[in-house]
């Protein structure tokens, strides 16, 4: 049995997104493109450490 909790991932709100310092005054539009945007970046960087991980481990 595995204990490990796993957190489900939570996307972040447009709200939220507004509430950060430059982003105040965005359009719903704009927040979700920035939002969408993130998320990409998110994986991306995500999935690289994941590999790089990996290659430190088959070392």
């Amino acid at each position: 049995m595995d204990t490990k909790k796993e957190k489900t991932p939570k996307r972040l709100t447009i709200d939220e997104l507004r509430n950060c310092k430059g982003f105040e005054n965005y359009s719903d539009e704009q927040a979700e493109e920035t939002i969408q945007t993130l998320e990409t970046l998110s994986i991306l960087f995500y999935e690289l450490h994941r590999k790089e991980k990996q290659k430190e481990e088959d070392i």
